[in-house]
């Protein structure tokens, strides 16, 4: 079950990074499950609309919060591989140039969470 967005500011001050903020925003207040968000593919979210399509099953609507932390995200990851396309969302420094899943490991997860 969702956390209430206004509950989000605590839970956003506590996690350290912009991929964490976003992660502990789309698992924590809009529903999505750990291993959907570890597998979003990057075309997945449209920053313009604010949405985030999960595995094409149904859209997610971002709210104001939740579209700032994933700007947050997109803009950490462009500063910090600025020429490296990936097939996911969501990577960490291990796994930005590997193709193969996971994308992100559970245990990353699991520390934001």
């Amino acid at each position: 079950m969702p956390i209430p967005t206004a509950w989000l500011h605590g839970l956003d001050d506590r996690a350290g990074t912009p991929m964490a903020k976003f992660v502990v925003a789309l698992v924590g207040v809009h529903g999505l499950g750990r291993r959907e968000t570890r597998h979003l593919p990057p075309a997945d979210l449209d920053l313009s609309r604010p949405t985030a399509r999960q595995e094409l099953r149904h859209t997610v609507y971002l709210d104001e919060p939740t579209h700032a932390l994933a700007n947050g995200w997109v803009r950490d990851h462009h500063q910090r591989w600025p020429l490296m396309a990936t097939l996911y969302l969501l990577v960490s420094q291990q796994t930005v140039a590997d193709d193969r899943p996971p994308p992100v490991s559970a245990m990353v997860m699991n520390g934001f969470l």
